[in-house]
């Protein structure tokens, strides 16, 4: 067999693999987070202005699982707020209300890493 003649029969190959690891990829796959519809259930919550602007800013931040890990700050300069407002009022509403699930950050070496924040909008 020629040169190219082994070029094609690796693509050839390397095609088979990519949609095996595809298929594979698509039938294991955990549930990825929505952001659409979370953004739409978030406008159509009876939370108010601040909470849900809020909520908001956390889902759009939030990665594939739904986890938000933005620290108090960002959320704070992203919706135009305080910190205090967003950390001593609308984050704890939104977890007593369920809307989201939280996972305390870790102190290491005199580094504290941000609570991280599970979006559920109650579901």
């Amino acid at each position: 067999m020629n040169r190219s003649g082994i070029l094609i029969t690796q693509l050839k190959d390397s095609k088979k693999m990519t949609e095996k690891n595809h298929t594979a990829a698509i039938e294991s796959a955990q549930p990825v987070f929505d952001k659409k519809l979370m953004t739409e259930m978030a406008w159509k919550s009876p939370l108010n202005t601040k909470d849900k602007i809020i909520m908001l800013a956390m889902i759009h931040l939030a990665d594939d699982n739904g986890i938000c890990s933005a620290s108090y700050q960002l959320l704070a300069t992203r919706c135009g707020y305080t910190e205090k407002t967003v950390t001593k009022r609308a984050i704890i509403q939104l977890v007593e209300n369920g809307y989201l699930k939280v996972k305390p950050g870790v102190c290491k070496y005199g580094q504290h890493t941000p609570n991280s924040y599970t979006v559920t909008m109650g579901v």
